[in-house]
């Protein structure tokens, strides 16, 4: 077990995690959201507001949605959003607070999804935005692009190929 191992921990997302999810969401939007000169009163009500849109819309999933909190060094850090299904897993989400970037944590749990779904013979698919600078790290992580539509890309990591790892840092 390597140290990057020891000191990823995820654990299953509750309704008492709610607060925390919405300032790991809000976390992500910030720096646009500050850019565009909102007061921080309309910053907080949009991100409380898309932060429950995004909640519901993953229940409407087939198979829902599991999210779970990132633990890195026993620290919730992040979330990390997966639908599971027999075929191909989606990695719907993945964001880490400001602190704990550019530390391993995303290439350490993008690196265990991957393994997971070695074990049960499954490929994983994402959608991300071509101009995100988490891009890399999926690149990096052994995910090639398949399809473009706008600034939307469909990339895959397919089972049985290499995948995330730890000798970089996310």
């Amino acid at each position: 077990m390597t140290q990057q191992q020891q000191v990823l921990a995820l654990r299953p997302a509750t309704e008492l995690d709610e607060a925390f999810l919405c300032t790991v969401y809000r976390s992500v939007r910030e720096p646009e959201l500050l850019a565009i000169g909102w007061p921080e009163a309309q910053i907080a009500a949009f991100c409380n507001m898309q932060h429950r849109f995004r909640t519901a819309g993953y229940r409407d999933y087939k198979p829902p949605v599991e999210c779970t909190i990132v633990l890195w060094e026993d620290t919730e850090v992040g979330m990390l959003a997966v639908c599971r299904d027999t075929e191909r897993w989606l990695l719907v989400n993945i964001e880490i607070l400001p602190h704990a970037r550019g530390k391993g944590v995303g290439t350490a749990v993008i690196a265990r999804l991957q393994r997971e779904a070695e074990a049960e013979g499954v490929g994983l698919q994402l959608h991300t935005n071509c101009n995100s600078p988490v891009l890399r790290l999926y690149e990096r992580c052994g995910f090639t692009c398949v399809a473009s539509e706008g600034d939307v890309q469909r990339m895959e990591w397919s089972y049985g190929s290499p995948y995330a790892s730890h000798k970089h840092v996310n």
